[in-house]
């Protein structure tokens, strides 16, 4: 019966979403260069004729459809996509340059930092600086000489062969022939216009050619390196003293099977300041610093009833006063009437349920938040978001067997092309099903391990980190007990794949798994960035202690953003299992 009743309401908000039409809206904003505003940017919704171009003071204003992509685009600015949602009404842009020049380091001397060739093997899937030799893989930081980078992001198929992707990318490079009869690539030495003696050897995956390798398909090439300067005839002997041009194919490159501590690999430690609570509630708004102060729910009260006709109508007002209240003793009933009088003004604004929702899930009030993502999911029924949030939330309530059938429905949508998805995406949904089925297997009615359950299931502490905001950049960092870190850039400029991947597949959410080889403390801690409305950002974490065992412990924390632009701790971790972070 409850099997049923799970099917019949997914098919009821997709396909109803799907009969009663688009809803238009206006979305306005300002586009700059972090500085001065930018006039003449193209705004075009993607597949339709509408454009409009921003004005002398980078403001515009279009109208479009809740689904649609708008491109933003200028000459010699990256373009940017963003999807139109429920929430989406003012967009205000940094647009970044693009930028040609080739990745280049000169180092002099080694330093004491030098690492093992297992390391750097280990190293090798996520630093771009490393680049795998005849001789071991050569890191770019401790390399003494002149090397130029190329990797697989920023490699096209611009030409017929090697030689033109030479002549194309690369400066400092004098290439002669083509791709039918074969040529030469000779190296500048970088002073003056002297050249190196003699034309570059190759290194294809360690096979040492003098000509130059036509026969590869630019496609498969991962990373090529360039070495100049004579440094390289220690390694490769007096044939290299024309210099060395170093190619890495996507089926030649090491690869690394293992779990790995990301932190230890990268071997950087904590630089910048970090704000505790303390110093990050200084920057809250007046009105939450008064209420904080209140002695009593009265004086609470008052100092409400004192802001509620200035800031009543924002809703980031309402939420701070509701958390206030809920966790003031003897004040939750009052902390419910804020809400009960103010919510009817977001049900169309997934992002506002969304933080919502999260607040009532770390307070445990777990049929509250359900009520909410059931709402989520009428507003946003493409959203794999939708699906996981929901799927969380029949969990949390007790309803095993509804979320059950709800991921089934979801991954039979995807498996009939109806849902896009990500590989990684997919992982996250895969590792909640496996949780419920390990941990709540003898409440199920039905027995569907065989049909869902993955053969392959990780253990320890699993962190899933989402945002309510499509829009939120930020830096996420995790610091390991030896004050190593490892950080997650979700930026446009340094993520622009995964960024995009997000808005065309609609989910908002990372996953990190922890295992037992390090002890000791962790925290994380993270730098807001800011979002396209320039409103808070709430971030929720789901922490699952010994994750997927009988003993498993699950809390869910959120942290509201807006000081930007520098660390803030949001919490630390500190048990028998201990601790290096894989993101998943």
């Amino acid at each position: 019966m409850q099997y049923g009743k799970v099917i019949l309401f997914v098919f009821t908000v997709l396909w109803g979403s799907i009969l009663s039409g688009q809803r238009y809206m206006e979305i306005r904003g300002t586009i700059t260069d972090g500085a001065v505003p930018i006039k003449d940017v193209r705004i075009q919704i993607e597949g339709k004729t509408t454009q409009v171009f921003s004005g002398e003071d980078g403001t515009y204003a279009i109208k479009a459809e809740i689904g649609d992509l708008l491109r933003y685009s200028h000459i010699g600015m990256r373009d940017y996509i963003v999807r139109v949602e429920d929430a989406t009404h003012f967009i205000n842009l940094i647009m970044l340059p693009v930028v040609n020049e080739l990745d280049e380091v000169v180092v002099t001397s080694r330093g004491p930092n030098r690492k093992s060739q297992k390391e750097l093997r280990q190293e090798y899937p996520l630093n771009k600086r490393l680049i795998s030799t005849a001789f071991g893989i050569l890191d770019a930081d401790t390399y003494s000489g002149r090397i130029q980078f190329l990797n697989e992001d920023r490699i096209n198929p611009i030409g017929l062969c090697i030689l033109d992707l030479l002549r194309a990318r690369f400066s400092g490079v004098r290439v002669s022939g083509n791709c039918q009869s074969g040529g030469s690539v000779v190296l500048r030495g970088g002073v003056g216009s002297l050249s190196l003696s003699g034309s570059a050897i190759f290194d294809v995956d360690g096979l040492i050619m003098k000509d130059p390798p036509i026969w590869i398909d630019i496609s498969n090439i991962k990373r090529i390196a360039i070495l100049f300067g004579f440094a390289s005839a220690v390694k490769y002997g007096s044939i290299s003293n024309g210099g060395v041009v170093v190619i890495n194919t996507k089926t030649g490159s090491p690869t690394w099977d293992g779990d790995f501590d990301l932190a230890q690999i990268r071997g950087n430690y904590v630089t910048e300041p970090v704000l505790d609570r303390e110093a990050v509630a200084m920057n809250d708004p007046i009105y939450l610093k008064k209420l904080t102060g209140s002695q009593s729910v009265e004086e609470a009260k008052v100092v409400y009833g004192e802001f509620k006709d200035s800031y009543g109508s924002f809703p980031y007002f309402n939420l701070d006063s509701y958390r206030f209240f809920f966790d003031m003793p003897g004040a939750s009933d009052f902390a419910d009437e804020i809400i009960e009088s103010n919510i009817s003004k977001w049900e169309d604004n997934a992002s506002l349920l969304k933080a919502l929702a999260y607040i009532y899930s770390a307070q445990n009030r777990f049929e509250e938040a359900l009520q909410l993502n059931k709402k989520i999911m009428v507003l946003r029924p493409n959203y794999g978001q939708s699906y996981l949030d929901l799927g969380m939330a029949y969990a949390d309530s007790g309803k095993i067997t509804q979320a059950i059938t709800l991921f089934a429905r979801y991954k039979h949508l995807v498996e009939a092309g109806l849902l896009e998805t990500s590989s990684d995406f997919q992982d996250i949904i895969q590792h909640e099903i496996d949780n419920i089925l390990e941990i709540y297997a003898d409440s199920l009615v039905t027995d569907p391990k065989r049909i869902l359950k993955d053969p392959y299931s990780d253990s320890g502490t699993r962190l899933l980190v989402a945002w309510n905001d499509s829009e939120a950049e930020f830096h996420l960092q995790f610091v390991n007990p030896e004050s190593k870190v490892y950080t997650w850039e979700h930026t446009f400029e340094s993520n622009e794949e995964r960024i995009l991947e997000e808005k065309l597949k609609g989910y908002s959410v990372a996953e990190y798994l922890i295992d037992n080889s390090l002890r000791g403390e962790w925290n994380v801690q993270v730098k807001y960035l800011g979002n396209k409305s320039r409103t808070p950002t709430y971030m929720r974490i789901t922490v699952y202690e010994n994750f997927n065992t009988s003993e498993q412990r699950k809390t869910t924390k959120v942290f509201k953003l807006l000081l930007k632009d520098v660390y803030q701790h949001l919490l630390s971790l500190n048990n028998s299992w201990s601790l290096p972070w894989e993101e998943r």
